[in-house]
Protein backbone atom coordinates (compact mmCIF):
# COMPACT_ATOMS: atom_id res chain seq x y z
CA UNK A 1 0.00 0.00 0.00
CA UNK A 2 2.69 2.49 0.99
CA UNK A 3 4.69 2.21 -2.25
CA UNK A 4 1.58 2.50 -4.42
CA UNK A 5 0.30 5.53 -2.56
CA UNK A 6 3.61 7.31 -3.12
CA UNK A 7 2.84 7.09 -6.84
CA UNK A 8 -0.79 8.25 -6.84
CA UNK A 9 -0.64 10.88 -4.10
CA UNK A 10 0.38 13.95 -6.07
CA UNK A 11 -0.47 17.60 -5.62
CA UNK A 12 0.79 20.95 -4.44
CA UNK A 13 -0.02 22.56 -1.11
CA UNK A 14 -0.52 26.31 -1.45
CA UNK A 15 0.47 28.21 1.68
CA UNK A 16 -1.19 31.52 2.47
CA UNK A 17 0.82 33.75 4.79
CA UNK A 18 -0.80 36.56 6.72
CA UNK A 19 1.16 39.38 8.27
CA UNK A 20 0.15 42.37 10.32
CA UNK A 21 -1.11 43.10 13.80
CA UNK A 22 -2.13 40.59 16.44
CA UNK A 23 -5.74 41.38 15.57
CA UNK A 24 -5.69 38.98 12.61
CA UNK A 25 -8.51 36.44 12.90
CA UNK A 26 -12.01 35.58 11.64
CA UNK A 27 -14.46 38.49 11.65
CA UNK A 28 -18.11 38.41 10.70
CA UNK A 29 -18.62 39.92 7.27
CA UNK A 30 -22.24 39.42 6.20
CA UNK A 31 -25.44 37.42 6.57
CA UNK A 32 -27.87 35.83 4.13
CA UNK A 33 -31.29 34.99 5.53
CA UNK A 34 -33.32 31.82 4.87
CA UNK A 35 -30.34 29.51 4.13
CA UNK A 36 -30.58 26.30 6.17
CA UNK A 37 -27.72 24.27 4.64
CA UNK A 38 -24.50 25.00 2.75
CA UNK A 39 -23.16 22.36 0.38
CA UNK A 40 -20.19 23.94 -1.41
CA UNK A 41 -18.46 27.21 -2.33
CA UNK A 42 -17.36 26.44 -5.91
CA UNK A 43 -16.46 29.99 -7.04
CA UNK A 44 -15.73 33.30 -5.33
CA UNK A 45 -19.23 34.64 -6.07
CA UNK A 46 -21.21 31.38 -6.01
CA UNK A 47 -22.51 29.40 -3.04
CA UNK A 48 -24.41 26.09 -3.34
CA UNK A 49 -27.11 26.06 -0.65
CA UNK A 50 -30.49 24.76 0.46
CA UNK A 51 -33.36 27.12 1.32
CA UNK A 52 -37.13 26.81 1.60
CA UNK A 53 -37.70 26.70 -2.21
CA UNK A 54 -35.11 23.91 -2.59
CA UNK A 55 -31.51 23.56 -3.74
CA UNK A 56 -30.03 26.80 -5.09
CA UNK A 57 -26.86 28.21 -6.60
CA UNK A 58 -26.63 31.61 -4.95
CA UNK A 59 -24.97 34.71 -6.44
CA UNK A 60 -23.19 36.30 -3.47
CA UNK A 61 -22.94 39.73 -5.10
CA UNK A 62 -26.72 40.04 -5.32
CA UNK A 63 -27.84 37.44 -2.72
CA UNK A 64 -30.18 36.11 -5.43
CA UNK A 65 -30.34 32.55 -6.79
CA UNK A 66 -28.75 31.84 -10.18
CA UNK A 67 -30.99 28.77 -10.34
CA UNK A 68 -33.33 26.85 -8.05
CA UNK A 69 -34.40 23.20 -8.04
CA UNK A 70 -37.43 22.39 -5.92
CA UNK A 71 -35.78 19.22 -4.60
CA UNK A 72 -34.23 19.73 -1.18
CA UNK A 73 -31.16 17.55 -1.45
CA UNK A 74 -30.63 15.15 1.44
CA UNK A 75 -27.02 14.83 0.23
CA UNK A 76 -25.51 17.09 -2.44
CA UNK A 77 -22.12 16.83 -4.13
CA UNK A 78 -20.31 18.80 -6.84
CA UNK A 79 -17.00 18.73 -8.67
CA UNK A 80 -14.41 21.43 -7.98
CA UNK A 81 -15.90 23.99 -10.38
CA UNK A 82 -19.51 22.84 -9.88
CA UNK A 83 -19.73 21.93 -13.56
CA UNK A 84 -21.93 19.06 -12.40
CA UNK A 85 -24.05 19.02 -9.26
CA UNK A 86 -25.71 15.83 -8.03
CA UNK A 87 -28.32 15.60 -5.33
CA UNK A 88 -30.13 12.77 -3.62
CA UNK A 89 -33.85 13.23 -3.30
CA UNK A 90 -35.30 10.29 -1.40
CA UNK A 91 -38.56 10.51 -3.34
CA UNK A 92 -37.08 9.93 -6.77
CA UNK A 93 -33.40 8.99 -6.65
CA UNK A 94 -30.33 10.86 -7.80
CA UNK A 95 -30.45 13.98 -9.97
CA UNK A 96 -27.50 15.07 -12.12
CA UNK A 97 -27.66 18.82 -12.83
CA UNK A 98 -25.78 21.27 -14.99
CA UNK A 99 -24.07 23.25 -12.25
CA UNK A 100 -24.18 26.52 -14.19
CA UNK A 101 -27.87 26.48 -15.18
CA UNK A 102 -29.53 23.94 -12.86
CA UNK A 103 -30.82 22.01 -15.87
CA UNK A 104 -31.59 18.36 -15.14
CA UNK A 105 -29.18 16.27 -17.21
CA UNK A 106 -29.96 12.79 -15.89
CA UNK A 107 -32.16 11.07 -13.32
CA UNK A 108 -30.08 8.15 -12.04
CA UNK A 109 -32.11 5.40 -10.43
CA UNK A 110 -30.39 2.99 -8.02
CA UNK A 111 -31.89 -0.48 -7.50
CA UNK A 112 -35.57 0.08 -6.69
CA UNK A 113 -35.64 -1.74 -3.36
CA UNK A 114 -32.89 0.57 -2.03
CA UNK A 115 -34.17 3.83 -3.52
CA UNK A 116 -35.28 5.10 -0.12
CA UNK A 117 -32.03 4.17 1.61
CA UNK A 118 -29.42 6.12 -0.32
CA UNK A 119 -26.52 6.75 2.05
CA UNK A 120 -23.77 8.53 0.21
CA UNK A 121 -22.87 10.58 -2.83
CA UNK A 122 -19.57 11.84 -4.27
CA UNK A 123 -18.53 13.47 -7.54
CA UNK A 124 -14.85 13.29 -8.49
CA UNK A 125 -13.15 16.72 -8.51
CA UNK A 126 -12.57 16.49 -12.28
CA UNK A 127 -16.28 15.87 -12.87
CA UNK A 128 -15.80 12.50 -14.59
CA UNK A 129 -17.06 10.03 -11.96
CA UNK A 130 -20.06 9.68 -9.69
CA UNK A 131 -20.30 7.26 -6.75
CA UNK A 132 -23.60 6.46 -4.99
CA UNK A 133 -23.77 4.51 -1.73
CA UNK A 134 -26.94 2.47 -1.21
CA UNK A 135 -28.57 0.41 1.52
CA UNK A 136 -27.45 -2.88 -0.01
CA UNK A 137 -23.92 -2.27 1.35
CA UNK A 138 -22.75 -1.24 -2.13
CA UNK A 139 -21.21 1.74 -3.89
CA UNK A 140 -22.47 2.12 -7.47
CA UNK A 141 -20.08 3.83 -9.89
CA UNK A 142 -21.20 5.95 -12.87
CA UNK A 143 -19.48 7.81 -15.69
CA UNK A 144 -20.22 11.52 -16.16
CA UNK A 145 -21.84 13.27 -17.88
CA UNK A 146 -23.70 10.30 -19.36
CA UNK A 147 -24.50 8.73 -15.99
CA UNK A 148 -23.88 5.15 -17.19
CA UNK A 149 -23.25 2.63 -14.41
CA UNK A 150 -20.04 0.67 -14.99
CA UNK A 151 -19.10 -1.04 -11.71
CA UNK A 152 -20.14 -1.77 -8.13
CA UNK A 153 -18.05 -1.96 -4.96
CA UNK A 154 -19.42 -4.33 -2.32
CA UNK A 155 -18.66 -3.45 1.30
CA UNK A 156 -19.75 -4.50 4.78
CA UNK A 157 -20.63 -0.94 5.76
CA UNK A 158 -24.03 0.73 5.59
CA UNK A 159 -23.15 4.36 6.46
CA UNK A 160 -21.53 5.03 3.11
CA UNK A 161 -20.49 8.71 3.36
CA UNK A 162 -17.92 8.33 0.60
CA UNK A 163 -15.30 10.77 -0.76
CA UNK A 164 -12.98 11.18 -3.75
CA UNK A 165 -9.43 12.46 -3.30
CA UNK A 166 -8.72 15.90 -4.84
CA UNK A 167 -6.22 14.27 -7.25
CA UNK A 168 -9.05 11.96 -8.49
CA UNK A 169 -6.91 8.85 -7.83
CA UNK A 170 -8.66 7.46 -4.71
CA UNK A 171 -12.15 6.75 -3.41
CA UNK A 172 -12.57 6.34 0.35
CA UNK A 173 -15.39 4.07 1.58
CA UNK A 174 -16.22 3.29 5.26
CA UNK A 175 -16.65 -0.48 5.17
CA UNK A 176 -16.68 -1.86 8.74
CA UNK A 177 -17.03 -0.73 12.34
CA UNK A 178 -13.27 -0.19 12.46
CA UNK A 179 -11.93 0.77 9.03
CA UNK A 180 -12.08 2.89 5.89
CA UNK A 181 -11.08 1.28 2.59
CA UNK A 182 -9.15 3.11 -0.16
CA UNK A 183 -9.86 2.19 -3.79
CA UNK A 184 -7.75 2.97 -6.85
CA UNK A 185 -10.04 4.79 -9.33
CA UNK A 186 -8.23 3.24 -12.32
CA UNK A 187 -8.53 -0.43 -11.38
CA UNK A 188 -11.22 -0.11 -8.64
CA UNK A 189 -9.19 -2.47 -6.48
CA UNK A 190 -8.85 -1.91 -2.77
CA UNK A 191 -5.27 -0.82 -2.12
CA UNK A 192 -5.37 -0.29 1.63
CA UNK A 193 -7.32 0.34 4.81
CA UNK A 194 -7.25 2.94 7.56
CA UNK A 195 -8.13 1.25 10.84
CA UNK A 196 -9.04 1.97 14.45
CA UNK A 197 -9.62 -0.23 17.48
CA UNK A 198 -12.73 -2.39 16.99
CA UNK A 199 -13.68 -1.67 20.63
CA UNK A 200 -14.23 2.01 19.70
CA UNK A 201 -16.79 0.95 17.08
CA UNK A 202 -18.86 3.24 14.92
CA UNK A 203 -18.69 3.86 11.20
CA UNK A 204 -16.84 6.85 9.83
CA UNK A 205 -19.82 9.17 9.33
CA UNK A 206 -17.88 11.94 7.57
CA UNK A 207 -14.77 11.66 5.37
CA UNK A 208 -12.65 14.35 3.71
CA UNK A 209 -9.23 14.30 1.99
CA UNK A 210 -6.67 17.06 2.43
CA UNK A 211 -6.20 19.27 -0.67
CA UNK A 212 -2.87 17.58 -1.50
CA UNK A 213 -4.49 14.10 -1.20
CA UNK A 214 -1.84 13.01 1.33
CA UNK A 215 -4.05 12.97 4.45
CA UNK A 216 -7.59 11.90 5.28
CA UNK A 217 -9.82 13.12 8.12
CA UNK A 218 -12.88 11.24 9.33
CA UNK A 219 -15.50 11.63 12.04
CA UNK A 220 -15.42 8.50 14.22
CA UNK A 221 -17.68 8.27 17.27
CA UNK A 222 -17.68 12.02 17.90
CA UNK A 223 -13.96 12.64 17.29
CA UNK A 224 -12.11 13.79 14.19
CA UNK A 225 -9.20 11.47 13.33
CA UNK A 226 -6.47 12.40 10.86
CA UNK A 227 -4.43 9.79 8.97
CA UNK A 228 -1.25 10.01 6.92
CA UNK A 229 -2.05 8.03 3.77
CA UNK A 230 1.50 7.04 2.85
CA UNK A 231 1.95 5.19 6.16
CA UNK A 232 -1.67 4.52 7.17
CA UNK A 233 -0.92 5.89 10.66
CA UNK A 234 -3.15 8.16 12.75
CA UNK A 235 -1.20 11.40 13.06
CA UNK A 236 -3.67 13.52 15.01
CA UNK A 237 -6.91 13.38 16.97
CA UNK A 238 -8.89 16.53 17.57
CA UNK A 239 -10.07 16.92 21.14
CA UNK A 240 -13.63 18.28 20.99
CA UNK A 241 -16.76 16.21 20.66
CA UNK A 242 -18.89 16.49 17.53
CA UNK A 243 -22.29 15.45 16.25
CA UNK A 244 -22.40 13.16 13.24
CA UNK A 245 -24.84 15.27 11.24
CA UNK A 246 -22.39 18.15 10.85
CA UNK A 247 -19.51 18.78 8.47
CA UNK A 248 -15.73 18.48 8.42
CA UNK A 249 -13.50 20.23 5.86
CA UNK A 250 -9.95 21.31 5.15
CA UNK A 251 -9.20 24.87 4.13
CA UNK A 252 -8.12 25.02 0.45
CA UNK A 253 -4.44 25.36 1.41
CA UNK A 254 -4.67 22.37 3.81
CA UNK A 255 -3.44 24.49 6.72
CA UNK A 256 -6.66 24.30 8.72
CA UNK A 257 -9.14 21.56 9.56
CA UNK A 258 -12.65 22.58 10.59
CA UNK A 259 -15.59 20.66 12.06
CA UNK A 260 -19.05 21.54 13.34
CA UNK A 261 -20.14 20.39 16.77
CA UNK A 262 -21.26 21.51 20.23
CA UNK A 263 -19.15 23.70 22.53
CA UNK A 264 -19.71 24.99 26.13
CA UNK A 265 -19.36 28.63 25.06
CA UNK A 266 -21.61 30.61 27.41
CA UNK A 267 -22.22 29.91 31.09
CA UNK A 268 -21.48 26.25 30.49
CA UNK A 269 -24.31 25.89 27.97
CA UNK A 270 -23.64 23.97 24.78
CA UNK A 271 -23.84 25.86 21.49
CA UNK A 272 -23.51 24.79 17.90
CA UNK A 273 -20.27 26.09 16.44
CA UNK A 274 -17.51 25.41 13.94
CA UNK A 275 -14.10 24.72 15.43
CA UNK A 276 -11.02 25.46 13.31
CA UNK A 277 -7.59 24.00 14.10
CA UNK A 278 -4.11 23.96 12.68
CA UNK A 279 -4.26 20.62 10.84
CA UNK A 280 -0.64 19.78 11.72
CA UNK A 281 -0.42 20.73 15.39
CA UNK A 282 -4.13 20.63 16.38
CA UNK A 283 -3.70 24.10 17.90
CA UNK A 284 -7.04 25.96 17.98
CA UNK A 285 -7.45 28.80 15.48
CA UNK A 286 -11.07 29.89 16.08
CA UNK A 287 -14.49 28.80 17.31
CA UNK A 288 -17.22 30.41 15.21
CA UNK A 289 -20.78 30.55 16.48
CA UNK A 290 -23.84 32.78 16.56
CA UNK A 291 -24.58 32.03 20.24
CA UNK A 292 -28.30 31.60 19.68
CA UNK A 293 -30.48 29.27 21.69
CA UNK A 294 -31.85 26.45 19.60
CA UNK A 295 -28.88 25.97 17.31
CA UNK A 296 -28.52 22.34 16.38
CA UNK A 297 -25.17 21.05 15.13
CA UNK A 298 -26.94 18.14 13.48
CA UNK A 299 -27.94 20.61 10.79
CA UNK A 300 -24.94 22.95 10.93
CA UNK A 301 -23.10 22.87 7.60
CA UNK A 302 -20.32 25.09 6.24
CA UNK A 303 -17.85 25.59 3.41
CA UNK A 304 -14.57 27.46 2.83
CA UNK A 305 -14.32 29.92 -0.05
CA UNK A 306 -12.00 28.89 -2.93
CA UNK A 307 -9.26 31.27 -1.72
CA UNK A 308 -9.58 29.99 1.86
CA UNK A 309 -10.03 33.46 3.36
CA UNK A 310 -13.75 33.18 4.08
CA UNK A 311 -16.02 30.58 5.60
CA UNK A 312 -19.82 30.40 5.34
CA UNK A 313 -21.83 28.61 8.05
CA UNK A 314 -25.56 27.86 8.01
CA UNK A 315 -27.27 28.26 11.40
CA UNK A 316 -30.76 26.73 11.77
CA UNK A 317 -32.10 29.20 14.37
CA UNK A 318 -35.42 28.13 15.84
CA UNK A 319 -36.57 31.65 16.65
CA UNK A 320 -35.07 33.78 13.87
CA UNK A 321 -35.22 31.26 11.07
CA UNK A 322 -32.17 29.86 9.26
CA UNK A 323 -29.33 32.16 8.24
CA UNK A 324 -25.94 31.82 6.55
CA UNK A 325 -23.18 33.79 8.25
CA UNK A 326 -19.95 34.59 6.38
CA UNK A 327 -16.69 35.22 8.23
CA UNK A 328 -13.55 36.74 6.72
CA UNK A 329 -9.97 36.01 7.78
CA UNK A 330 -7.86 39.14 8.22
CA UNK A 331 -7.37 42.17 10.43
CA UNK A 332 -10.27 43.39 12.50
CA UNK A 333 -12.33 45.88 10.45
CA UNK A 334 -12.91 49.37 11.78
CA UNK A 335 -16.48 49.97 12.94
CA UNK A 336 -17.58 53.03 10.98
CA UNK A 337 -20.78 53.16 13.04
CA UNK A 338 -22.74 54.81 10.23
CA UNK A 339 -26.50 54.33 10.15
CA UNK A 340 -28.06 50.91 10.67
CA UNK A 341 -29.70 47.99 8.92
CA UNK A 342 -33.23 46.74 9.34
CA UNK A 343 -34.50 43.21 8.76
CA UNK A 344 -38.26 42.60 8.65
CA UNK A 345 -39.81 39.22 9.43
CA UNK A 346 -43.48 38.50 8.80
CA UNK A 347 -45.62 35.70 10.18
CA UNK A 348 -48.76 34.68 8.30
CA UNK A 349 -51.82 32.54 8.88
CA UNK A 350 -53.11 30.08 6.29
CA UNK A 351 -54.18 31.85 3.14
CA UNK A 352 -57.17 31.47 0.88
CA UNK A 353 -54.75 32.06 -1.96
CA UNK A 354 -53.17 29.42 -4.12
CA UNK A 355 -50.09 31.61 -4.35
CA UNK A 356 -48.68 35.10 -4.24
CA UNK A 357 -46.62 36.96 -6.80
CA UNK A 358 -43.81 39.51 -6.34
CA UNK A 359 -44.42 40.26 -2.67
CA UNK A 360 -42.47 43.35 -1.64
CA UNK A 361 -42.31 45.69 1.33
CA UNK A 362 -41.67 49.43 1.53
CA UNK A 363 -40.38 50.94 4.79
CA UNK A 364 -40.26 54.58 5.94
CA UNK A 365 -38.38 55.68 9.02
CA UNK A 366 -39.85 58.79 10.72
CA UNK A 367 -41.49 59.77 7.45
CA UNK A 368 -38.26 59.74 5.45
CA UNK A 369 -38.08 58.35 1.89
CA UNK A 370 -39.19 54.76 1.56
CA UNK A 371 -36.78 51.87 1.13
CA UNK A 372 -38.19 48.86 -0.71
CA UNK A 373 -37.23 45.24 -0.04
CA UNK A 374 -38.06 42.00 -1.81
CA UNK A 375 -39.03 38.77 -0.15
CA UNK A 376 -35.90 36.66 0.29
CA UNK A 377 -37.45 33.94 -1.87
CA UNK A 378 -39.70 35.74 -4.35
CA UNK A 379 -41.95 34.16 -6.94
CA UNK A 380 -45.23 32.30 -6.98
CA UNK A 381 -45.69 30.56 -3.65
CA UNK A 382 -48.33 29.65 -1.10
CA UNK A 383 -48.50 31.25 2.34
CA UNK A 384 -49.18 28.29 4.60
CA UNK A 385 -50.32 28.20 8.20
CA UNK A 386 -47.64 29.50 10.57
CA UNK A 387 -45.48 30.53 7.63
CA UNK A 388 -42.57 32.87 8.36
CA UNK A 389 -40.94 35.05 5.70
CA UNK A 390 -38.00 37.42 5.80
CA UNK A 391 -37.52 40.56 3.74
CA UNK A 392 -33.97 41.45 2.70
CA UNK A 393 -31.85 43.76 4.86
CA UNK A 394 -32.56 47.47 4.37
CA UNK A 395 -29.70 49.95 4.89
CA UNK A 396 -30.39 53.37 6.42
CA UNK A 397 -27.97 56.24 6.99
CA UNK A 398 -30.52 57.74 9.36
CA UNK A 399 -29.21 57.92 12.99
CA UNK A 400 -30.45 54.87 14.85
CA UNK A 401 -30.99 56.80 18.08
CA UNK A 402 -33.60 59.02 16.35
CA UNK A 403 -35.85 56.20 15.15
CA UNK A 404 -39.32 56.58 16.67
CA UNK A 405 -41.77 55.14 14.18
CA UNK A 406 -41.86 52.85 11.16
CA UNK A 407 -44.36 53.05 8.33
CA UNK A 408 -44.75 49.77 6.51
CA UNK A 409 -46.42 49.17 3.16
CA UNK A 410 -46.76 45.53 2.09
CA UNK A 411 -47.27 44.98 -1.64
CA UNK A 412 -48.18 41.85 -3.54
CA UNK A 413 -50.45 38.85 -3.60
CA UNK A 414 -53.00 37.68 -6.11
CA UNK A 415 -55.66 36.73 -3.54
CA UNK A 416 -56.50 37.20 0.13
CA UNK A 417 -54.00 36.31 2.82
CA UNK A 418 -53.63 37.17 6.49
CA UNK A 419 -50.67 38.76 8.27
CA UNK A 420 -50.48 37.84 11.96
CA UNK A 421 -47.21 39.18 13.40
CA UNK A 422 -44.26 41.36 12.41
CA UNK A 423 -40.76 41.56 13.88
CA UNK A 424 -38.27 44.38 13.22
CA UNK A 425 -34.59 43.74 13.87
CA UNK A 426 -32.18 46.69 14.02
CA UNK A 427 -28.43 46.21 13.93
CA UNK A 428 -25.28 48.25 13.46
CA UNK A 429 -23.26 45.06 13.51
CA UNK A 430 -24.58 41.48 13.15
CA UNK A 431 -23.63 40.64 16.74
CA UNK A 432 -25.28 43.80 18.11
CA UNK A 433 -28.99 43.81 17.44
CA UNK A 434 -32.40 44.50 18.92
CA UNK A 435 -35.74 43.01 17.90
CA UNK A 436 -39.22 44.49 18.25
CA UNK A 437 -42.30 42.25 18.00
CA UNK A 438 -45.77 43.50 17.07
CA UNK A 439 -49.00 41.52 17.00
CA UNK A 440 -51.12 42.42 14.00
CA UNK A 441 -54.17 40.95 12.33
CA UNK A 442 -54.42 42.35 8.82
CA UNK A 443 -56.07 40.88 5.76
CA UNK A 444 -54.72 41.60 2.29
CA UNK A 445 -57.63 41.19 -0.10
CA UNK A 446 -57.96 41.32 -3.85
CA UNK A 447 -59.96 44.59 -3.74
CA UNK A 448 -56.98 46.53 -2.33
CA UNK A 449 -54.54 47.16 -5.19
CA UNK A 450 -51.68 49.48 -6.10
CA UNK A 451 -51.02 50.86 -9.57
CA UNK A 452 -49.28 47.60 -10.51
CA UNK A 453 -52.28 45.53 -9.43
CA UNK A 454 -50.71 44.23 -6.23
CA UNK A 455 -52.53 43.83 -2.94
CA UNK A 456 -51.57 46.65 -0.60
CA UNK A 457 -51.78 47.42 3.11
CA UNK A 458 -50.16 50.26 5.04
CA UNK A 459 -49.31 50.02 8.73
CA UNK A 460 -47.53 52.24 11.23
CA UNK A 461 -45.58 51.13 14.29
CA UNK A 462 -44.21 53.27 17.12
CA UNK A 463 -41.06 52.12 18.89
CA UNK A 464 -40.63 52.73 22.61
CA UNK A 465 -38.07 52.75 24.03
CA UNK A 466 -35.95 53.88 21.10
CA UNK A 467 -33.78 51.11 19.60
CA UNK A 468 -30.49 52.69 20.69
CA UNK A 469 -31.57 52.59 24.34
CA UNK A 470 -32.00 48.82 24.38
CA UNK A 471 -29.39 47.76 21.83
CA UNK A 472 -27.45 44.93 23.43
Amino acid sequence: MASYLKIVLTGIVLAITFTGSAAVGFYEESRIAAIDRIYAWPAADRLLVRSSPGTQLLDLTTAKPVWTKNQKGVIVSADNAAKYVTLIDKRDGVHLLNGQTGELLRAIQPPKKYRNSLKGLAVSPNGQLLAVGTGDFSVHLHQLPGGQAFSTITTTGKELRIAFAPNNALLAVPDTFSSISLYDTRSWRRIGQLKWDLRIGGYASRIVFSPDSRRLAALVRGEVWLWDLSSGRVIQKFPSKFVGGGTIAFSPDGKWLAASGMWPLKKGNMYAAVGIWDSTTAAPVATLTDLEEGNNSGGLHFAFSPDGQRIAIAFPHLDRGPVAVIWHWGEKPKDLNLGFKLRVNTYTARSKASGTVDVRMAVRINGEAAHEAALDNPGVREFKRSGSDTFADLSFKYPLEKVEKIQLVVLGGNDAWELRNIAFEFFKHPKQSKRYFFSVNKWFSSDQRDVRGRAIRQMEFKLSPKPIETLR
